[in-house]
């Protein structure tokens, strides 16, 4: 794109606006859908959360882009990270509140 005379940050803010436009599109969702279980919530703050957490994360995922050379080395990294932190912890906490529910003893 720079031969043909864009600059590098026309590049990289139309990709960051495609990219949050796409999750706006989730989060309008996920508000509506949202109205109904949390009826004591405000639909506007649901929105400013969901939307200034959608652009850390693509700001997130920017950043972290830039460690790897190779999109493939950067899946891989992620599925390895996935796999050894996000996926057990997950395991862990709800085999530990299994436990739980089932150390409680019910008296009649």
């Amino acid at each position: 794109m720079e031969m043909m005379g864009m600059s590098s940050n026309m590049y990289w803010m139309s990709w960051f606006i495609t990219h949050w436009s796409t999750a706006m599109v989730t989060v309008l969702l996920m508000v509506l859908i949202g109205i109904y279980p949390f009826e004591y919530t405000s639909p506007v703050m649901q929105l400013i959360f969901y939307s200034l957490w959608v652009t850390s994360c693509i700001l997130w995922n920017y950043m972290v882009s830039t460690v790897f050379s190779r999109s493939i080395t950067a899946s891989v990294g992620r599925g390895s990270n996935r796999l050894l932190v996000g996926d057990s912890l997950i395991d862990f906490v709800c085999v530990w509140c299994d436990k739980k529910a089932l150390d409680v003893k019910h008296v009649h």
